[in-house]
């Protein structure tokens, strides 16, 4: 079982979850169940890879302020507005600019003692999870050995309460059922790919696995891709750009979303208040496509 995870769309997804998730926390719930997080990464992602500058600068200063160490500057958004930007990503701009002081409260808070954060952009951690948490679900108790790594290293204490935890806790979300915890048979142990065989075999699956995913538009690539999709793990991180098809009517509404709640962070509004109500109207509007023209007209 492999977890593939793409580096951009993943610091896409993170950016949703620091930036966008503490403001929200109160009902986030409402608006992961309707994709909003989806829409927003996907939104970054797709902007980013064509190399646009304003979503280019908020992600680098987002990067910095999760790399902080000790002693360095606690506020990367404090610059305002980075400009020049329009359509979605002018949007994400006003919501951050208005919400400043909660999001850098927020990523503050991940700070130690030092005035350090560490990890928190590692996928060593969430990839493990999901898989142990799959194969946990196939085949009961684990025998764990982690490839020597600091990131995970650092979690050791979150995998050992997993320790004869033999009841499974699921979670149902947007059509899913999957398992969110998983039972170990003894604590997890460290080794090194010198010496481990198994350590080896799990290098050598990583390896292509990342150069397919790296490379799928090659034959080559293609090829591999094809041979290795069968062991993806379901919580791969891949961008989607399904989720930025405004023609479909989920991701409209996530784009109306986006404006509305830009616009109430910016008049000092309670940013979820009636927030249920007004996707019911705008849904109930907009029953099956936008209407004509109403995409043309806009910026």
């Amino acid at each position: 079982m492999v977890a593939v995870s793409d580096k951009l769309f993943s610091l896409a997804a993170k950016f949703f979850e620091y930036v966008f998730e503490p403001v929200l926390a109160r009902n986030s719930l409402f608006l992961y169940e309707r994709g909003f997080h989806l829409h927003v990464a996907n939104v970054l992602w797709a902007h980013l890879t064509h190399g646009e500058t304003t979503s280019a600068k908020l992600a680098s200063r987002f990067e910095e302020m999760l790399r902080r160490r000790g002693g360095e500057p606690q506020s990367y958004f404090a610059q305002g507005g980075a400009g020049g930007s329009e359509g979605a990503i002018a949007t994400i701009e006003r919501f951050i600019v208005a919400c400043r002081p909660e999001i850098e409260a927020e990523l503050a808070s991940l700070a130690d003692e030092t005035g350090r954060i560490q990890w928190v952009l590692d996928l060593s951690f969430s990839s493990a999870k999901s898989v142990l948490c799959t194969m946990g679900e196939r085949f009961g108790a684990l025998d764990v050995t982690f490839d020597e790594s600091k990131p995970l290293a650092a979690y050791r204490h979150f995998f050992d309460g997993f320790v004869g935890r033999s009841e499974i806790a699921r979670l149902k979300f947007r059509g899913r059922d999957a398992a969110m915890t998983f039972n170990l048979a003894k604590p997890v142990e460290f080794g090194s790919s010198a010496a481990e065989p198994g350590l080896q075999l799990a290098d050598i699956v990583a390896s292509f696995s990342a150069l397919a995913a790296r490379d799928r538009r090659t034959d080559r690539g293609n090829q591999i891709l094809t041979a290795c999709l069968p062991y993806f793990d379901d919580d791969s991180v891949w961008p989607d750009l399904e989720h930025l098809r405004i023609d479909k009517k989920e991701n409209f509404l996530n784009a109306i979303l986006l404006i509305e709640l830009a616009t109430r962070a910016e008049a000092g509004e309670d940013l979820l208040d009636n927030l249920e109500e007004y996707y019911e109207l705008i849904s109930w509007r907009f029953d099956v496509d936008p209407p004509a023209g109403f995409l043309s007209a806009q910026p």
